[in-house]
Order: C-alpha cells, then sequence, then structure tokens
C-alpha cells in the first residue's frame, strides 16, 4: 500500500464560545458578546487526514488531501493549515464559489448554532478524470459522504467515476455522513456506494434508515447495534464501524467481514476535543482492518 487518499470537504471553523445571550432568549435589536474566538481548519476531509497523518505515514505513506477551494482569504488558512501540517494536498482552485467556512456559536448554556456557507467551492471539485484517477491506483481512499450528495459537479464527477475508484484502489472506506443522507441521495445510488466500500462507517441509526428497518423514533441499544450488523453483513458483506449512544459516538461496534466483532465505550464524555471525534476514532481502529 502505497497511501492515503482523502476526500470530502475544507473548512474554516470560526468558533465563538459563551454567548452573553441564549439563543432561545435573543430578540431582534440584542447585542450579543462572545469570548475565546478560534479559526480552525477542518471539514471531514481534513479531520481525517490531519488524524491519519499523524499516525499512519510511516506506517501506509503519505496521506493526501483532496478538494476544492476558492481564491479568498479562507483558502489562503486551508492552504497555509495543510503545508504546515506535511499532509500532501491535490487541490483544485474555483473562481465561481468561496472557500467552505462555517460560523460555530455556542452559547453559555451550551446550545450550539452552525451557519455554513452554501453553494462554496467544496461542491465545485471536478477533476480531470484522465490524469487524476491514475493518482488513485494502489491507494486507501477515504470518502466522506458530503462527496456522493445533492446535484452538483462533485456528486455527479463520483457517480460516474465510483467503479473507476473502487477497482483501482486497495481499500475504500465510505464515512456516511451527514446523519440524514438517506434524504439526501437517491436510494439506489447510496447503495451501490455502499456496496462497493470494503469498510462503512456510520452511526447505527443513519444505517437503519438507509437499509429500512426500524423507525427514527427508536432507541439504539447494543441489542439494536447487533441486528443491524447481521443484516448488513449479508447485505453487503464488508466491514463496518457501527456507533450508538446519546452522542451518536459513545458506543462503537467494530465488525469485520468475517463477522468478529467488538463493541468499545469511546470515552467520549472524557474527550475534551469535540471537533473530528468521529475521524479521530475510525483512525485509531483503522489498521484492525488494513
Amino acid at each position: 500500500m502505497t497511501g492515503l487518499m482523502v476526500f470530502g470537504d475544507l473548512n474554516v471553523d470560526i468558533v465563538t464560545e459563551n454567548l452573553s445571550l441564549g439563543f432561545r432568549g435573543f430578540e431582534e435589536g440584542d447585542g450579543l458578546v462572545f469570548s475565546n474566538l478560534k479559526i480552525s481548519v477542518g471539514g471531514s476531509a481534513f479531520n481525517f487526514a490531519d488524524h491519519a497523518h499523524a499516525q499512519y505515514r510511516d506506517s501506509y505513506g503519505p496521506v493526501t488531501i483532496c478538494g476544492a477551494i476558492g481564491r479568498d482569504a479562507i483558502a489562503d488558512i486551508v492552504v497555509t493549515r495543510i503545508n504546515e501540517s506535511g499532509i500532501m494536498s491535490e487541490l483544485q482552485r474555483v473562481n465561481n464559489a468561496d472557500s467552505g467556512c462555517a460560523i460555530i456559536l455556542w452559547d453559555a448554556a451550551g446550545h450550539r448554532m452552525i451557519i455554513n456557507n452554501a453553494p462554496n467551492a467544496n461542491l465545485e471539485w471536478n477533476p480531470d478524470a484522465d490524469t487524476f484517477l491514475p493518482i488513485i491506483d494502489g491507494r486507501i481512499v477515504y470518502v466522506s459522504g458530503y462527496c456522493l450528495i445533492g446535484s452538483n459537479p462533485r456528486s455527479c464527477w463520483w457517480e460516474k467515476w465510483f467503479d473507476d475508484v473502487k477497482h483501482r484502489c486497495s481499500f475504500l472506506i465510505i464515512d456516511v455522513v451527514p446523519h440524514r443522507i438517506h434524504n439526501l441521495v437517491q436510494p439506489e445510488r447510496l447503495l451501490k456506494y455502499l456496496g462497493g466500500a470494503d469498510l462503512i462507517v456510520s452511526e447505527v441509526s443513519t444505517l437503519r434508515r438507509v437499509i429500512g428497518v426500524g423507525n427514527p423514533d427508536e432507541v439504539v441499544t447494543e441489542i439494536l447495534a447487533r441486528e443491524t450488523k447481521d443484516i448488513l453483513l449479508a447485505r453487503f458483506g464488508g466491514a463496518f464501524i457501527l456507533r450508538y449512544g446519546k452522542s451518536g459516538c459513545d458506543e462503537q461496534m467494530v465488525c469485520k467481514a468475517s463477522g468478529e466483532f467488538e463493541v468499545k465505550s469511546t470515552d467520549y464524555a472524557s474527550e475534551s476535543e469535540k471537533v473530528g471525534y468521529g475521524d479521530a476514532l475510525l483512525v485509531r481502529v483503522l489498521s484492525e482492518f488494513l
């Protein structure tokens, strides 16, 4: 294996904490005061690539992040952070959209509001297949579900070239995000993607909606997670990382294609840094599948 290729969103996150007035009590004209402004690079692609680079660059080779950015100050922040990290990149500059940016506001009561710019450059990623596909040969490939949703140049690229990527790479990981992806991708397309994956990563509740079992109001327990695992093994035959619990990833079931599995507590409640936590969990156990 000669490295990891990572596909997903590239964003700059602007995070404020301790807003002086809770969202639920806000009225027009009220002023807000915040503390602890944080500006960092995030998004599904960068979060996974950053963790994977730290853990696997010596054992599996270089990590390359692939995505699109605009021609703005946000793009400069992204490029600088990637260069500082040592991660390799295949970035496409687009002229018709701003770089991805998320403004994340926390009030003092712990309520969160996320404001995203849309459309943004992430959706415009559309490389020339003849020059780009050979780069994937023999690589481990991670694809965020954000690449597959909607009707835009990026999702159209994946719909057209997915089979080629599958045949060229040595191992294909699909991270089934966002949580309501089943409402955003045509069912037959989503099942095709999942059927081509060597490793599927998802919350249990999301996959239960995808395969048409259970209901949105059910509480996922280990019993339901085991039931879901058995259905997935029979239907797809690959390996899975299934998550559940109050936060969505308090518990994690790591299941291999052989049917062997283990349930692990993720220590989410004690984790001080929640940004990209799901990506960190995946990287911790990824070597068990490679």
